[in-house]
């Protein structure tokens, strides 16, 4: 077999006048205009009556004649123009203090009580929790750029640690709307199913989706296949799948499924 510097190690330079032809672009022309299509609705920033600051600007002199204004004399408003700003941001600092307050009756020590979610000494807030949460959990954020866009933002020192524990606090209320999609997943008539490999702890694992047009359920798994999706516990009440390999839909008594592209269950 003839090889050259596409097919081995070998340099460009040793290809010499006989070297493979570049292969073409497959690709067909869409016979689409260059820039916005027409069927795009697109997005414009408009002025807004809501106001947070009002600024007025007057003339100090006539351009005319260049007599002094008096800064009462306002006319009427020729034009508007609106800035919107992104405020800095920084911590915010609230301290709770427990009072002690005693009995006029019997001379009894009573103290404050602290609200439910002030448990320590020194702690973050739910925001800041929520922030840190939504970044690596939605924006898909690692850990050591989530903390270093909360420093750059608002000045947190946030570690990595400490990222890691707020995740797992937000874990565990999320288990009821967990089960809740899950049940509504599996009571839908049309089901997309979809798996893709992933990392967990430096070892190779899958991530199994099942979603509609509202509702998505993600769940990693050592396994791929029907295996996992049994323990996931989504798509067991469905009879029939529809996989885009496959060229008819295939009935049988359990899930049928080709893993290897997404598959939609149908009910």
């Amino acid at each position: 077999m003839a090889q050259d510097s596409h097919s081995s190690s070998k340099p460009p330079s040793s290809d010499g006048l006989g070297r493979s032809p570049k292969t073409p672009n497959l690709r067909k022309a869409a016979g689409k205009k260059s820039g916005r299509q027409s069927a795009h609705l697109g997005q414009t920033l408009s002025q807004t009556p809501t106001l947070d600051h009002l600024v007025l600007h007057s003339a100090s002199t006539c351009y005319r004649c260049q007599m002094p204004l008096a800064p009462t004399e306002f006319g009427p408003v020729a034009e508007r123009r609106q800035v919107w700003h992104l405020l800095p941001q920084k911590l915010e600092v609230t301290e709770h203090c427990s009072l002690v307050t005693p009995c006029p009756a019997g001379g009894e020590t009573n103290l404050g009580s602290f609200p439910p979610v002030v448990t320590s000494p020194l702690q973050y807030g739910p925001h800041l929790r929520a922030m840190a949460v939504y970044l690596t959990n939605y924006q898909l954020l690692p850990y050591a750029r989530t903390t270093q866009v909360l420093d750059q933002w608002f000045g947190c020192h946030l570690s990595q640690g400490t990222l890691a524990q707020f995740l797992q606090e937000c874990y565990a209320p999320l288990e009821t709307p967990e089960q809740i999609i899950k049940t509504a997943l599996c009571e839908v008539a049309v089901l997309y199913n979809d798996e893709t490999g992933l990392f967990v702890e430096a070892i190779r694992r899958w991530l199994h989706t099942a979603c509609t047009s509202k509702l998505t359920h993600y769940a990693w798994h050592n396994r791929r296949g029907k295996a996992a999706t049994d323990d996931i516990a989504i798509p067991t009440a469905f009879r029939t799948s529809v996989s885009t390999m496959a060229t008819k839909v295939t009935p049988s008594t359990s899930v049928n499924t080709l893993y290897a592209m997404p598959t939609i269950y149908v009910s």
